[in-house]
């Protein structure tokens, strides 16, 4: 419905303005098992991967153009340590700046559908999230059982989860409104089992 209002020298065309639904969505919020934790990790481990290794190719590429095979095999020695120290930084920063920013996950978490807390719940500090980065050494060195905390223990809390006073939490926005029955699907999905 459109009005016209003539004041003076002004002529206002008015149109009603209607308010946009604003809807919250409910969530259901749950400790995330292992199982999510490592498809998460998948992502992440080609994601920090990725990097150096293209740069590590570039260069590699670059400092062997018309050299011999023992000139590059040399070359290739000498620039190893380079890649370590790159996936080494690039890993540990991608990981303490993603996980303490306010999406409260790296990539791969939040593909899945994580966030990275302390113990109440709230957002974690880079300081917190390096000392969950490099705690994570620790869970590799168990022969992997410190990872394998996560699907055991009840709050689901990995060895380094423990050692940095974090969870790691499987965050589900349930739109009911739109599909109830896939809404009740993921709720009954993620309810623990005792």
């Amino acid at each position: 419905m459109r009005s016209h209002r003539n004041d003076g020298d002004m002529e206002y065309s008015m149109t009603p303005v209607r308010e946009p639904e604003l809807h919250e969505p409910k969530v259901v919020v749950r400790y995330a098992g292992f199982w999510r934790r490592y498809g998460a990790q998948s992502i992440d481990s080609l994601i920090t991967f990725t990097v150096p290794l293209t740069i590590y190719i570039l260069i590699g590429r670059a400092a062997t153009f018309g050299t011999t095979h023992d000139e590059r095999a040399h070359i290739a020695r000498l620039i190893a340590p380079f890649f370590y120290g790159a996936w080494f930084i690039i890993s540990w920063l991608y990981s303490a700046i993603m996980e303490s920013s306010r999406i409260q996950a790296t990539l791969g978490k939040k593909a899945i559908g994580l966030q990275v807390t302390d113990l109440e719940g709230n957002r974690i500090s880079f300081a917190r999230a390096t000392g969950r980065h490099f705690a994570k050494a620790l869970s590799f060195l168990t022969a992997g059982i410190g990872y394998m905390m996560a699907g055991f223990t009840e709050d689901k809390q990995a060895m380094h989860d423990r050692i940095a006073g974090t969870h790691v939490l499987l965050i589900l926005p349930i739109r009911s409104a739109v599909n109830p029955i896939l809404a009740l699907k993921l709720q009954a999905d993620i309810e623990p089992t005792y």
